[in-house]
């Protein structure tokens, strides 16, 4: 399905790229993440109304919006972007759901991915390759010390193939890939999506 179709179906507008960067050494431009590759990750795993998913640079709310129109779940979207996070929340006034209009489940915080103090309820962990993988160390060791504090199922989404994110994540951390699939329907030999689950602590 075209993307306008669906941005008009969630009532946002995402679509535009925007190449304002804020520190280009650590953090990337905005580009949302394909619809089709959403599709492909939210079609191999399923949320419950008590996951809650957190989007480190969430940029104008698209994976929010997505998320919660799919599942009717807790999500969180961090963006360091001020510019970014106003018009997320613009799309906030804007988004329509059919089924249930709701908006108290979605919540944007305007601040860097890396001071974000991980939130025993967050489970679900989503990127799309927002920031250098310095910021995405601080990042993922913030999570494990979340899991250590308080321990439950925890889950890491990627789309995209970073290879030093991989790398990290691969050979550092006691995540193991658990789902990975290629998104077809985008001509990129890197369009995969990973699926990774936290091992738990004997």
């Amino acid at each position: 399905m075209p993307e306008y179709h669906y941005e008009k179906n969630l009532n946002i507008k995402t679509t535009d790229w925007d190449e304002s960067l804020y520190d280009n050494r650590k953090y990337h431009r905005y580009e949302p993440t394909p619809y089709a590759a959403l599709d492909t990750l939210f079609n191999h795993i399923s949320l419950t109304q008590n996951d809650v998913l957190v989007d480190f640079g969430s940029g104008k709310g698209r994976v929010p919006f997505y998320v919660y129109s799919r599942f009717r779940n807790k999500i969180k979207g961090i963006e360091l972007s001020e510019a970014m996070h106003n018009k997320a929340i613009r799309n906030k006034r804007m988004y329509r759901n059919r089924i249930n209009r709701n908006k108290h489940q979605i919540h944007f915080l305007n601040m860097n991915a890396k001071h974000y103090e991980i939130d025993k309820e967050d489970n679900y962990f989503f990127m799309f390759n927002p920031f250098h993988v310095s910021v995405f160390r601080v990042v993922i060791n913030n999570i494990i010390q979340s899991y250590n504090e308080h321990p439950r199922d925890i889950y890491l989404l990627l789309y995209y193939r970073n290879q030093a994110y991989l790398e990290f994540i691969n050979q550092s951390t006691a995540f193991e890939l658990v789902g990975k699939q290629e998104v077809n329907e985008i001509n990129d030999d890197d369009a995969y999506v990973y699926i990774y689950k936290l091992k738990k602590s004997n």
